[in-house]
């Protein structure tokens, strides 16, 4: 009796499952059959402003979407996210073409422009549509055995999730005792049928020994667990103390990473980085004790921490020397924080240096709460303060993040600087583009992660007005440090050098 309850359970969790992927399907159907409409009926010349202009609006109202792109010759020549290209991409075959309709799709396959996410395309001969891999995140089952087919009249599969080769579950789509399977058809208004099924359900065709089985091993995991989370509950409870005793007695330090102009070698700034070493458990990772304090709620406290330290070491040679700039990392909490503005114009007052050398890092995580985030921004430039976006180029509404947030400066991620001298064409590709935009967009870029002689002359070469920052010209580094490096150049210790073929020019 109790494994039919289980199993009823089971079904109207598989119902509620289906009737989810159907109207994410349907929706994501509407939005790809519309745009193409739209972006077609608004003949707007091929790749002109007008036309990005359009895409990007179309493209940051979708969250399903990661690109819109202008075909020509079955290669991209634009994108609303990158632009116009510098030379067009070819696409690669597709997995399925409909020649009466004109249309291709490409199944889970890496994107056409960066190369890196894996995304369902699909193309007429003059837009190509990428499709977020994240399109249907929001449906995610529950149960581990559960998954959904989408299919095609013809038998084409564009797009499927779960444990098992979705063709065996298209030709075998009766249920069984140890598989549920629903297939509905036609309802999202484009002839597909969705299926959905859950290969584990309840304790259905597990046999005694089997059960027995699970039941010693998970009486053994059971112990070991309570062992373990006893273990890390004490190790996290230890390391919350010390994290809170350290930020009482201040005892978190700074270091500074130089930014350096590219075609000049001229030291223009520096960031500033939190570390904490304690005796117990050492150098700790600064993701890792960062990470702690959010999830703790000492997120406000390390943040005051780090900037009173940091101006408080860097403050002389700010107010000496007004052409240099001070980054500091705020998180999305410290933005929506209505002291904090106040205790930074408090510190920078009592070292008499200008409001506009403090350069405050964001990082794009997700567009919730983004009016609130984008009132905090203005309140922070208000002041006279600058907002630079930090990596830029890894989230999905970088874009739409620069058109409505005052942000001077853009920091590269260092992805995007690893790609440099890659033989594959992608990237080189995806460098071009990203070099186009940077251009249009007129703000101060720094590139993270320069490391090589190579990507800093590759980075020069392309956008003149550069700045870098990484180990190929200096490591984090002390105040003392950092004031010999800029007054003399150099700093002769092994972990901190300049680019063999860039004069580090005294700044002060």
């Amino acid at each position: 009796m109790s494994l039919l309850l289980v199993l009823h359970s089971d079904n109207e969790r598989l119902e509620a499952y289906q009737q989810a992927v159907t109207q994410t399907t349907s929706e994501v159907y509407s939005t790809l059959s519309n745009l193409f409409s739209e972006i077609n009926k608004a003949q707007h010349s091929i790749c002109s402003d007008a036309e990005l202009k359009l895409m990007r609006q179309y493209l940051w109202t979708h969250s399903e979407l990661t690109d819109i792109a202008r075909l020509q010759d079955k290669q991209i020549i634009c994108s609303a996210s990158w632009g116009k290209l510098a030379s067009p991409i070819p696409l690669p075959v597709p997995t399925k073409s409909w020649q009466k309709s004109g249309f291709y799709h490409w199944r889970n396959t890496k994107d056409a422009l960066q190369g890196t996410l894996d995304v369902n395309m699909i193309a007429n001969n003059k837009i190509l549509m990428l499709v977020a891999p994240n399109a249907y995140s929001s449906i995610s089952p529950e149960e581990l055995g559960t998954g959904f087919i989408i299919s095609t009249n013809d038998g084409y599969i564009p797009n499927a999730f779960g444990p098992i080769d979705p063709e065996d579950i298209i030709k075998n789509s009766q249920s069984s005792f140890n598989r549920l399977v629903h297939q509905k058809c036609g309802t999202t208004g484009s002839g597909v049928c969705i299926t959905v099924y859950n290969s584990k359900p309840g304790l259905l065709g597990k046999d005694h020994t089997f059960l027995l089985v699970i039941c010693l091993i998970s009486l053994v995991l059971s112990v070991l667990i309570y062992i373990t989370l006893i273990s890390l509950n004490n190790h996290r409870n230890s390391m919350r103390k010390a994290l809170k005793r350290a930020l009482r007695r201040k005892e978190i330090y700074v270091v500074f990473q130089p930014k350096v102009q590219l075609k000049t070698g001229r030291v223009v700034g520096m960031e500033a980085l939190a570390r904490w070493h304690h005796h117990k458990f050492g150098q700790v990772p600064p993701d890792v004790f960062v990470n702690f304090a959010e999830e703790n709620g000492l997120m406000p406290t390390l943040t005051r921490v780090v900037i009173e330290k940091a101006i408080g070491l860097a403050g002389d040679l700010l107010r000496q020397s007004s052409h240099l700039s001070l980054n500091l990392n705020l998180s999305m909490a410290d933005l929506s924080d209505p002291m904090l503005l106040n205790f930074i114009d408090f510190q920078r007052q009592n070292h008499e240096f200008n409001a506009e050398q403090l350069i405050f890092e964001i990082t794009e995580t997700s567009a919730s709460g983004f009016e609130q985030i984008e009132q905090s921004v203005d309140r922070f430039v208000s002041r006279g303060y600058r907002i630079s976006l930090d990596d830029f180029g890894t989230g999905y509404a970088n874009l739409s993040w620069l058109s409505k947030i005052k942000a001077s400066e853009i920091k590269v991620d260092r992805s995007f600087t690893h790609m440099i001298g890659s033989p594959h064409s992608t990237h080189s590709n995806t460098l071009d583009a990203i070099f186009t935009l940077l251009d249009d967009l007129k703000v101060s870029t720094v590139f993270e992660g320069i490391e090589t002689q190579q990507q800093a002359d590759y980075v020069l070469n392309h956008c003149r007005d550069a700045l870098g920052q990484g180990w190929h010209y200096a490591k984090p580094m002390s105040i003392e440090q950092l004031q010999q490096f800029i007054s003399q150049g150099y700093v002769s210790l092994d972990n901190i050098r300049p680019a063999s073929s860039v004069t580090i020019r005294p700044m002060v």
